[in-house]
């Protein structure tokens, strides 16, 4: 007795860049749709005139594949850009709590980069 092997999901990271969340968002998760592709997370946030959206799209090789391919032309159609890079599960979780830090402070250029080191 034989078992059908399962098709290995795979993922796709899509950060666009465009003037119009509303238009950038419903483009782009109507191509995961049409393209049997499936969005798992999505981040959408405004930096003055424009809006970064960052998707993570599942599906089989195929449907990613077509997907890839048909961006570029939705890209130039609905002017935004975007950059695509082929992801994977994150397996193992490191062994940690995660916790959330409020900053309050005066604005100084250097000041994102000491937070940073600070979590390092």
């Amino acid at each position: 007795m034989s078992s059908t092997p399962t098709v290995r999901e795979q993922f796709l990271v899509i950060s666009a860049l465009g003037a119009n969340p509303m238009e950038l968002t419903n483009v782009l998760c109507r191509a995961s749709h049409e393209n049997r592709c499936s969005v798992v997370t999505s981040r959408l946030t405004r930096h003055g005139e424009c809006s970064a959206l960052i998707l993570q799209v599942s599906g089989s090789w195929d449907a990613l594949a077509r997907l890839e391919t048909g961006l570029s032309s939705l890209s130039k159609k609905h002017a935004f850009t975007t950059s695509v890079v082929r992801s994977a599960t994150l397996e193992n979780r490191p062994e940690a709590l995660p916790y959330v830090a409020y900053v309050s402070s005066a604005y100084r250029p250097d000041i994102i980069n000491e937070l940073c080191q600070f979590f390092i």
